[in-house]
C-alpha cells in the first residue's frame, strides 16, 4: 500500500512496492520501499530518508534493461522514469536522469542540436547511459557530456565536469 512520510520539508510518497508492472518484461519481486520521484527535491528527500534509516539504495532507472530477482530488492528502490525533464541552455541540452535516450535524441533534433543520432535505439534512460557510458556505432555517451549533477548518498548535490578520458567502455567515474 502506498504511504507518505515527511522528511525535512519535502513529502516522500512511497509507491506500491511491486516492481514487475514497472518492468518492460513485467517480472520481478517487490521492493521493501519504492519511490518514484518527480522532482529533484523528492529524490533528495528520499535519499536523506534512506541514509537516516541506514537503508541500502538501488537506483532502477526505468527498468528497461534490468531483471529484478523474484526475491525483490531490500531497502529503498528508486524508479527514476518520472525524472524526465529536458531544456536547452544555450547550445547545451540539459536532461534529468529518467529521460529515455530516444526522447532525448528526438528533443535534440527538434531543437537543432545534432550529434547524438548514432545513439538512437539504445534502451534505457539518460542516467543509465551516463552511468554505463552507453555507446553505439563508435559513439559513447561521454563523448557529448559537459557536466553531470548527481546526489551523493546523503542527498548532497555535486556537479562534476565530464572529461571523456575518465570514462571507458561501460564505465563512468
Amino acid at each position: 500500500m502506498a504511504s507518505n512520510v515527511r522528511n525535512q520539508s519535502e513529502k516522500i510518497k512511497f509507491a506500491e512496492p511491486q516492481l514487475g508492472p514497472l518492468s518492460q518484461i513485467h517480472t520481478g519481486g517487490d521492493a521493501e520501499f519504492l519511490v518514484r520521484p518527480t522532482t529533484f527535491y523528492q529524490l533528495q528527500a528520499a535519499l536523506a530518508f534512506a541514509n537516516a534509516e541506514h537503508l541500502p539504495v538501488t537506483m532502477l532507472g526505468a527498468l528497461s534493461n534490468s531483471l529484478v530477482s523474484d526475491r525483490g530488492i531490500p531497502g529503498l528502490a528508486v524508479h527514476t522514469a518520472l525524472l524526465n525533464r529536458m531544456y536547452i541552455q544555450g547550445s547545451l541540452l540539459v536532461s534529468q536522469c529518467g529521460t529515455s535516450m530516444d526522447l532525448l535524441i528526438d528533443y535534440a533534433i527538434e531543437n537543432g542540436l545534432g550529434g547524438l543520432e548514432r545513439l538512437g535505439g539504445l534502451p534505457g534512460t539518460v542516467g543509465g547511459a551516463v552511468y554505463g557510458n552507453s555507446g553505439s556505432h563508435g559513439l559513447y555517451t561521454a563523448d557529448h557530456l559537459y557536466w553531470i549533477d548527481y546526489l551523493d548518498r546523503e542527498g548532497n548535490l555535486i556537479r562534476m565536469r565530464a572529461h571523456s578520458e575518465e570514462f571507458s567502455y561501460r564505465h563512468s567515474p
